[in-house]
């Protein structure tokens, strides 16, 4: 019996362990600042919020285990870099008014240059 706990909890660190490997991976900068979009002298950043968690648990009577994880990622702000300047927007009314602006006037300027 005690060599047979002893291997579920074996079994449970390693599982674990893959796990937090995973986790770790995904937790690079990149899930949190976005790829900067340079335009007509001015850079935008985007920015997130990134959450992990997971967990486990054992029974030890039926010998079952069960695990799972998850990620959240979600969209906070941008940053304006712009005449050696930065600006922290948070995403509101007039961020989200200053993108579509953005993404419609560089949708504009492409077809003008492309024409």
């Amino acid at each position: 019996m005690a060599e047979h706990m002893a291997e579920q909890a074996n079994e449970a660190r390693a599982i674990a362990r893959q796990v937090g490997e995973t986790f770790g991976r995904a937790a690079r900068v990149e899930t949190v600042f976005g790829e900067p979009i340079r335009e007509q002298g001015c850079t935008i950043v985007p920015v997130a919020r990134a959450r992990w968690g997971f967990g486990g648990a054992s029974k030890e009577a039926g010998g079952s285990q069960a695990g799972g994880g998850g990620v959240r990622v979600d969209p906070v702000g941008i940053i304006v870099l712009r005449g050696g300047e930065a600006e922290f927007r948070p995403i509101g009314r007039g961020t989200l008014a200053f993108l579509i602006g953005l993404a419609v006037g560089l949708f504009v300027s492409r077809r003008r240059s492309a024409g």
